[in-house]
């Protein structure tokens, strides 16, 4: 798998790209004070359908995510657009 970004890493923690399989990667290890008996999580992953960079403007970035969920809620279905940016 080709990472475009790379993995970054801090001591044991890791996250990785991979825009060929359209996820997002962390590992977390274990903390030692959890105990011989520790149901942590190590791994997670999530996937996306695109990424928008800082240089897509707003109409893009209408077209591409909130046209949809605008276009199924005119025909009866319910619709929700989250934004978070920085």
């Amino acid at each position: 798998h080709e990472s475009v970004l790379g993995e970054h890493s801090h001591s044991s923690h890791s996250a990785q790209v991979d825009y060929a399989d359209h996820a997002v990667s962390l590992r977390i290890p274990k903390s030692e004070q959890g105990g011989l008996v520790n149901n942590s999580r190590e791994h997670w992953a999530f996937p996306f359908t695109r990424v928008l960079d800082a240089s897509t403007n707003q109409e893009a970035v209408f077209e591409t995510v909130a046209r949809p969920v605008a276009d199924s809620v005119l025909e009866g279905f319910n619709g929700t657009i989250f934004a978070y940016g920085q």
